[in-house]
């Protein structure tokens, strides 16, 4: 297929109300009306069946009246957004809805990409990655303003190699794509700088052992040293089972591009403290050490 089928958010800013229908593809991140039923039968099945469960979790909610329907929508209105007079809810009624499950479509929060930063030359680097996530969470700052998502993942300066495996993806739209290669990029970086030849949670977990690591976060002389080494280890491991395997192998579906930066600062600080990381030449039980 040669259309686009992102949807064009602006546009959408000046919309009210949605079917069940519609708002299942917005949701999606496909703009219904530049879908016809070619288009759609070349759509690959797992965004098919996440369209048409949507469409009935929204039947369902509002039935069960957590949507409420707007009876004030006329032929006026309904050829305005092209399609049947059919009934529709709220936007402010589906605002209210997605709040309640927690979740923000961009369709419907269109300032969630409004983004604004204080003036650059007054800020050091780690200000700059702390108001954009503060930004990305919905709160208030000073100065110029953030057009778009890009620019967001310009200003949250991610880890160089994060930029050279995820940045297209995630502009082009592949959320689920650009996270899983952060974090095979995070496992790769490990196993080069370790020399160790195994993957996902068993390198992280023989790597940054606490009883004796190949790279070594801290300096592991007092306690404390200890935990954060053992805490990282386990934030590794966590990373590699909760994040890159389910969506190397269960073709998890991301929609959300903020959450999506949430994930990629995180693969971020990973390969971060990697590179801070002082590499092992020899194993040594930090029992031992922490008693001689």
């Amino acid at each position: 297929m040669n259309k686009d089928f992102s949807v064009d958010y602006e546009m959408w800013d000046l919309k009210d109300a949605f079917s069940c229908l519609e708002a299942a593809y917005l949701w999606c991140g496909v703009d219904p009306y530049k879908v016809e039923e070619e288009d759609y039968n070349n759509f690959n099945s797992n965004l098919k069946r996440q369209i048409e469960k949507k469409a009935k979790v929204f039947e369902l909610a509002a039935q069960e009246e957590k949507l409420t329907y707007d009876d004030k929508i006329t032929m006026r209105d309904a050829r305005r957004i092209k399609c049947a007079p059919i009934p529709k809810f709220t936007r402010v009624s589906f605002r209210k809805y997605a709040d309640g499950i927690g979740q923000r479509p961009h369709f419907l929060f269109p300032e969630d990409r409004r983004l604004v930063l204080s003036d650059l030359g007054e800020l050091d680097a780690l200000t700059i990655k702390v108001n954009a996530v503060r930004e990305a969470f919905g709160y208030q700052t000073k100065g110029i303003p953030m057009n778009n998502l890009q620019q967001l993942f310009d200003a949250l300066s991610l880890h160089t190699r994060l930029i050279k495996v995820s940045k297209q993806l995630f502009v082009d739209g592949h959320y689920s794509q650009s996270i899983f290669e952060a974090f095979k990029a995070v496992n790769n970086a490990v196993k080069k700088k370790s020399g160790v030849d195994k993957d996902g949670q068993t390198l992280m977990a023989h790597v940054f052992n606490e009883e004796g690591p190949l790279i070594r976060l801290n300096p592991l002389k007092t306690q404390s040293d200890i935990n954060e080494q053992k805490g990282f280890k386990l934030l590794y491991m966590g990373a590699m089972a909760g994040i890159r395997n389910p969506k190397a192998h269960d073709h998890v579906m991301q929609a959300d591009p903020l959450r999506t930066l949430r994930y990629l600062a995180f693969a971020s600080l990973l390969m971060e403290r990697i590179d801070e990381g002082t590499r092992s030449r020899r194993k040594m039980s930090l029992k031992k050490k922490a008693t001689e």
